[in-house]
């Protein structure tokens, strides 16, 4: 393994790796205690829990949004906890993020949208163009481009923000409870679109609190409880289990 030291990359790692990470907040709130995690290139991941279990303090470090208190994390070859401020957008040009309240801009068509994602990173207009029509087919949204937000069903605006997410090419989308303000079959379509794209290559971490959801779809699933990890199996599309706690 090598390490760049101004920017704390290094290479030939897990896309994500937690070692014994801790987080306490400046109220004294343990959010995470001495947490380890590896998930590696192509799998999907849910990471489930209840209400206050951690899974958003877990976003937070991997999106860059806060440092451990104690420990190691890896992402996409950063070392967060060495991180400098100004590197977080590279960072943030290896991830996508998806988000449960969809974030879209209401003014905006779903093309725009999606492409809005691309021009903040200065890409050229053929190249937008040419990307956004890709990904929206793929969501399955190819027909929606000139739709504008209010305009669509909650399903189809998680898609347009799943496009969004998709656009810069990520080599891991982390979904916060994507289907959070879904029905249960439009919740369904959207795992199986994150399957979908998971199954060309990326990968997929889910964060859910829907064990309904975890019971249907065959991917690992990491239990978090009281910032502690609680287990680490994989659930059968039968409802049947397999692995340990």
């Amino acid at each position: 393994m090598t390490r760049n030291n101004e920017t704390g990359a290094v290479s030939s790692a897990p896309v994500i790796l937690f070692q014994n990470v801790a987080v306490t907040y400046s109220n004294d709130v343990r959010a995470l205690n001495g947490v380890d995690l590896r998930v590696d290139e192509g799998e999907f991941l849910f990471i489930s829990g209840e209400s206050g279990a951690g899974k958003s303090t877990m976003i937070k470090l991997i999106t860059g949004e806060l440092k451990p208190t104690s420990g190691s994390i890896l992402v996409n070859g950063y070392r967060m906890e060495k991180l400098r401020e100004g590197k977080i957008p590279a960072l943030r040009r290896t991830l996508g993020v998806v988000y449960q309240d969809f974030r879209l801009i209401k003014n905006m068509t779903a093309e725009e949208n999606v492409a809005f994602a691309m021009r903040v990173f200065g890409a050229g207009k053929s190249t937008i163009r040419d990307r956004v029509a890709y990904v929206m087919d793929l969501v399955g949204l190819g027909g929606k481009m000139k739709s504008k937000p209010t305009e669509l069903s909650g399903g189809e605006q998680q898609r347009v923000a799943i496009a969004r997410a998709l656009v810069n090419n990520p080599s891991l989308i982390i979904a916060d409870e994507p289907t959070g303000n879904l029905d249960p079959l439009r919740s369904y379509e959207i795992i199986e679109l994150l399957s979908k794209i998971n199954g060309l290559g990326t990968t997929v971490v889910v964060i859910t609190h829907d064990y309904e959801l975890l019971r249907r779809f065959a991917h690992r699933v990491i239990y978090i409880e009281k910032g502690n990890v609680a287990g680490d199996r994989v659930l059968k599309s039968s409802g049947k289990e397999s692995g340990t706690v």
